[in-house]
């Protein structure tokens, strides 16, 4: 067939006055009868075209759009087969006759096809056959050849109606996933009126045709990268392929140590482990030791070293991945917070990278029309866009913003509320400032001839200097007080070591072959060491990591293949934790040691809609648009709602009773009003953005002050008296006060170690207290003013194991492999013992005479369901869905129940009797009325500021309070009228109270320790020690009492007026065991082992003893003479819910006559 419709060719285009109809092309419908394949040729046996694609044989509508495809040889230009000709699309009728001649509308090309489109008129006749012909003007300059070639079409007809169908428009939302080291998801947006899609490699390769949305690539190799394009086609054509995007296959199993290094790289680990050192490696923690990361096994280090205080605080932070080990600003490994230095890169195949800094980036993949998404799980929810200007503006999942100029640099963070930093850059792109602009607050950042940071200063000039090796690692720090951190590297720049400005090692790190730390040593060379191992091929698709401690007891850590937490087992063996994921990385369920789950739920843009807990009690949430919580359903259906302006500040806050709550704000999106459900107004004043008034709905007011890097300097009371703070010179985020001095000028002084330890306390009057601390930085000893020391020891996980006093008696806490305590020993060695459930609900308690005592149940949402004593008396408890307390059943099976208002405040409890005890609450949710089961009530109000003003008692007895404008209390009115009222000096503390009977006036030290108390009588003064404890009292007569204290604080020593002594005696528990008096008579008192009275002898020798149950209730108490002859015993029996009744004397009491009295009046 071929060959013969070249033949036709050649004869009847040498021929052309011989009308013949030649099939040479073909319309692009849907496919019937298939002419791919056939050539034709010119005069001089030149290609013209190639017949490529197929036609139909169905009818045609009105208006329908039809396109013819071909190909030319390389000498022939595209849309013009030969130079000077023109050509054009006839449509005639039956055979012959031409009705219509259609001029080209439009051409294009693509991959060396080309694209002609014709479209039918919509004047034809309905019902009429028509057939299609090509022309094309062969020699324009002789009107008799032009040549018509037939169009080979079955008979069809033209209809009427229906749209004008469009090529599909090229899908957008492409997206290459990987799903294992051999497959690859493939997925796009449907686009309307697309029939098939088909799949090409990047390099012009076909795949497949499908007709959905998604297709899954199988059979590939791993660690290699692949591209893909999509084309969407309908009957009329298509409009060209999608961006290319290109993916890595994984290993057969996700991989640790540096083969994990991209991943590392694009995962927010969400770091919190500013200068804590020997963080316990808690079961509930991905991390452990200093901190190490389990799933991938990188030490992760950041460092909170300056910050500055403006309308959005500005930090200084250094983070480093011992994994991922680029160089950036700050060395090998290390990088900047907040995504300071964060820049854009475009990459091969139209990506976009956004470094945020050397050691961590994300990429984002163009889905069209300058938006970009990513699959990464970190981002998948943000979107960066390409401006027209070249710009970049990335918005974060929390609607923060990024603003990158047309370098790829970052210039401003915007946050919600439209409040933003700076950023600005030296000529050669280093950054150089960083400001909060309404504030005026500022980071500088000044780099060394290599070109990395040396110091980070603010407006005080506090400056963070940072030093390298020849390596360009990161080896000092250095604080604004000159102490220095300091680091050493091994040959890769990893981390082995990090010394802190007292000499103490933090951590020491052994890596495996694939830079994997297994084992770090802590500042104690008595600990044993965190040893850690990877199994990337133990479970396929997992990793699972094994942390022995310092303790030396085992975990299990699971992780899937996105290095999201799989599986918790614990040191006992049992699975204390599961969870699973959506394909988005959203967690959407977590199951406990007891396998009970809560399930969570998630919109299309990634925030929590609902949380449906084990009970199956379901808490609903929705957002707007900017991603802002507009609405709270608890699980009884009570519904909180909120809403927001254009600079998405809350405005409205409503609570399930409807009280409203109003928010109004200054442009700079502070608050400057909230007005209360009552209408009560507080206003809020700034000062360079910091607050620097809070005027309450009384008028009150308070005011502050701050220094150049906005941090408070002054806090002052409506009445001017002020608190004034100064700051120890190494504070960073923690801005640690180095002394406070209140506004009578007392000063408390305060110093710090590296590590923000409290070294030493100075008081007001100059007593010192000193700690000190170990090489993991646990405090080890308390030094008080009197030199007495208390001691502390801690297990090698940092977990106190004992504490011993000034007088060397010390308890001890033991943990079971979890950490848990379930041992506590006196210093006398009585110990009380402790039992988990697997979720560690406390299970069961036995005292220390081995008794047990408390033995619980609980319900799947981890709340008591049961107790019970030693003597198996049960309490059970009923809960509502919000978990609250609703019933509680006593051991005689009696019931008290509780009610609740919408808002969540007991409004009623009934007792088993019936009887009532009720509450009322204002808008303001302060209690207003309270009735007793006897209907007696008792009510409240209160002002403005909330402060309560007067309270009414069931008799109707009015008791009054009013204020000063420092909101403390100035007069109180009893029921009676009296008047009572209280001065206050600077500091606050009363002064003077003056009511009916007089004037009563107090003085203090510097310290607060009331000296003197005086009246119209005389004067009472005090003395104090250094630990201020009273040790002198002189009454209004001169009378002097004088006390005397023991190593740990027990009166040891009372001394009366008379020099008459009485000494006190306490045993290793602070238990009195001895009063001996003046004239050396002694009493003696004596304990079971839970710490119980169970004798006491008196000087003459007469002895009571006491003896109790095992639920630790009294049951006898018997006095007897030296001799043994009962003076009294009293006996107790109780009932099921511990109420004492019935009482038994010995011997029987004389009975009792009551005397008739009369009384006149």
């Amino acid at each position: 067939m071929t060959g013969y419709l070249k033949l036709l060719a050649m004869v009847f285009k040498r021929n052309s006055k011989i009308a013949i109809l030649l099939p040479i092309i073909l319309i692009l419908v849907s496919p019937a009868i298939s002419r791919g394949g056939d050539t034709y040729y010119d005069d001089t046996n030149t290609i013209i075209f190639q017949i490529i694609t197929n036609y139909s044989a169905g009818g045609y509508m009105k208006g329908q759009y039809l396109d013819l495809n071909y190909g030319f040889s390389s000498s022939n230009k595209a849309c013009q087969p030969i130079q000077g000709t023109t050509m054009g699309l006839a449509l005639r009728k039956g055979c012959c006759i031409t009705v219509a001649t259609l001029p080209i509308q439009s051409c294009s090309s693509f991959m060396g096809l080309y694209y002609l489109r014709w479209q039918i008129p919509a004047t034809l006749e309905d019902g009429n056959d028509y057939w299609f012909y090509y022309y094309y003007d062969y020699r324009p300059t002789d009107p008799y050849e032009k040549h018509y070639y037939s169009i080979i079409t079955p008979n069809f007809t033209i209809t009427g109606g229906g749209t004008t169908p469009v090529p599909p428009s090229m899908p957008t939302g492409f997206l290459a996933t990987v799903l294992s080291g051999s497959s690859i998801s493939l997925s796009w947006n449907s686009v309307i009126g697309a029939e098939s899609y088909d799949i090409y490699t990047c390099g012009g390769s076909f795949i497949t045709s499908v007709s959905n949305n998604s297709y899954t690539i199988t059979g590939l190799s791993l660690n290699t990268t692949y591209s893909y394009k999509i084309l969407a086609k309908n009957s009329v054509g298509s409009s060209g392929f999608t961006d290319c995007k290109s993916t890595i296959t994984t290993d057969a199993y996700p991989r640790t140590g540096l083969q994990a290094s991209e991943s590392v790289r694009t995962t927010n680990w969400n770091t919190t482990y500013s200068n804590q050192y020997q963080k316990p490696c808690s079961q509930y923690e991905r991390y452990c030791g200093d901190p190490v990361e389990t799933s991938t096994g990188a030490q992760i280090l950041e460092y909170s070293l300056l910050t500055v205080q403006g309308v959005i605080p500005i930090s200084f932070n250094l983070a480093y991945n011992s994994l991922v080990l680029d160089e950036g600003p700050a060395g090998k490994g290390w990088g900047f917070n907040y995504g300071f230095g964060a820049r854009i890169e475009e990459i091969a195949g139209g990506d976009i990278k956004v470094h945020w800094s050397n050691n961590r980036s994300n990429r984002f993949n163009p889905q069209g029309s300058g938006i970009y998404t990513s699959v990464e799980t970190a981002c998948r929810y943000d979107k960066l866009v390409k401006n027209t200007d070249g710009t970049y503006t990335l918005t974060m999942q929390d609607k923060t913003v990024y603003k990158f100029n047309s370098a790829g640099k970052l210039i401003e963070l915007r946050n919600t509320k439209n409040q933003s930093l700076t950023f600005a850059y030296d000529a050669s792109g280093k950054l150089i400032r960083i400001t909060e602009p309404i504030s005026g607050v500022f980071l500088n950042y000044a780099y060394n001839a290599q070109g990395l940071l040396s110091i980070v200063s603010d407006p005080l000039n506090r400056q963070i200097k940072l030093g390298y090796d020849a390596n360009r690692n990161l080896t000092t720090i250095t604080d604004p007080k000159s102490k220095i951190t300091t680091f050493t590297y091994n040959a890769s720049g990893q981390t082995l070591t990090g010394v802190n400005s007292e000499g103490n090692l933090l951590f020491s790190n052994t890596y495996d072959s694939q830079g994997r730390i297994i084992v770090q040593e802590d500042g104690l060379s008595t600990n044993q060491t965190i040893r850690l191992s990877y199994y990337e091929e133990q479970s396929p698709g997992k990793i699972v990591t094994t942390i022995t401690d310092r303790s030396g007891n085992v975990r299990k850590f699971t992780f899937d293949k996105n290095y999201q937490m799989f599986e918790k087992q614990d040191e006992l063996g049992n699975v204390s934790a599961k969870y699973t994921y959506d394909d988005k990385g959203n967690r959407i369920s977590a199951t406990d040691g007891n396998a009970h789950a809560t399930q969570f739920g998630y919109d299309a843009g990634g925030q929590m809609i609902s949380v449906t807990n084990a009970a199956g009690n379901i808490s609903r949430m929705t957002y707007n648009s900017n991603g802002n919580l507009i609405s709270a359903t608890d699980a009884l259906g009570k519904q909180s709602t909120f809403a927001y302006d254009s600079q998405n500040n809350l405005i409205t806050a409503t609570d399930p009773q409807g009280n409203i709550t109003r928010y109004t704000y200054n442009a700079n999106g502070q608050v400057l009003t909230v007005t209360s459900p009552a209408g009560n107004i507080t206003t809020y004043q700034y000062a360079k953005g910091l607050p620097a008034k809070i005027i309450e709905p009384e008028n009150t007011s308070r005011t502050m002050e701050y220094d150049a890097a906005g941090r408070l300097t002054r806090f002052a009371d409506a009445e001017g008296n002020a608190y004034l703070l100064t700051y120890d010179d190494s504070c960073a985020g923690s801005c640690r006060a180095q002394t406070i001095t209140d506004p009578l000028g007392n000063i408390v002084r305060m110093s710090y170690d590296s590590r923000g330890n409290l070294l030493t306390m100075t008081d007001p009057k100059g007593s010192i207290t000193r700690f000190t601390y170990d090489a993991n930085g646990h405090r080890i000893s308390v030094i008080n003013a009197l030199n007495q020391t208390t001691r502390f020891e801690y297990d090698g996980e940092g977990r106190m194991i004992r504490v011993i006093d000034a007088k060397g008696n010390s308890a001890q806490v033991g943990y079971d492999a979890k950490g848990r305590v379930i041992r506590m020993t006196d210093a006398l060695g009585n110990s009380r013992n402790i039992g988990y459930d697997k979720t560690n609900n406390v299970k069961t308690q036995t005292d220390a005479l081995g008794r047990v005592v408390l033995s619980a149940v609980y319900d799947v949402s981890d709340n008591p369901s049961s107790m019970s004593d030693a003597l198996g008396n049960t309490v059970k408890f009923e809960y509502d869905a919000l978990q609250r307390l609703t019933k509680t059943i006593d051991g005689l099976n009696r019931a008290t129940q509780f009610q609740y208002d919408v808002s969540g405040r007991l409004v009623m409890s009934t007792d088993a009797r019936g009887g009532q005890s009720s509450q009322t609450f204002d808008k303001e949710s302060n209690l207003t009325g309270f009735k007793d089961p006897n209907a007696n009530q008792t009510g409240f109000a209160f002002d403005k500021n909330g402060r309560m003003i007067s309270e009414t008692s069931a008799s109707g007895s009015v008791v009054r309070y009013t204020y000063n404008a420092r909101n403390l209390l100035a007069q109180f009115t009893n029921g009676r009228g009296q008047n009572r009222q209280s001065e206050y000096d600077k500091a606050g503390r009363i002064s003077r109270i003056t009511d009916p009977d007089g004037t009563i006036s107090y003085t203090y030290d510097a310290n607060g320790n009331v000296l003197t108390v005086s009246d119209a009588v005389g004067t009472i003064t005090r003395e104090y020690d250094a630990l201020n404890r009273v040790v002198k009292y002189t009454d209004v007569r001169g009378n002097v009492i004088q006390y005397g204290y023991d190593e740990v604080g027990n009166l040891a020593v009372l001394t009366y007026p008379d020099a008459k002594k009485v000494s006190y005696a306490f045993d290793a528990l602070n238990r009195m065991i001895s009063v001996t008096d003046w004239a050396g008579r002694l009493t003696r008192y004596e304990y079971d082992a839970n710490s119980n009275l169970t004798r006491s002898v008196r000087p003459n020798g007469s002895i009571i003893t006491y003896s109790y149950n095992t639920a630790g209730q009294l049951i006898q108490q018997k006095d007897v003479t030296a001799t043994g002859v009962l003076i009294a015993q009293y006996d107790f029996t109780y009932d099921a819910a511990g109420n004492i009744v019935e009482e038994k004397v010995s011997p029987a009491p004389e009975p009792f006559v009551m005397q008739p009295v009369n009384m006149t009046y």
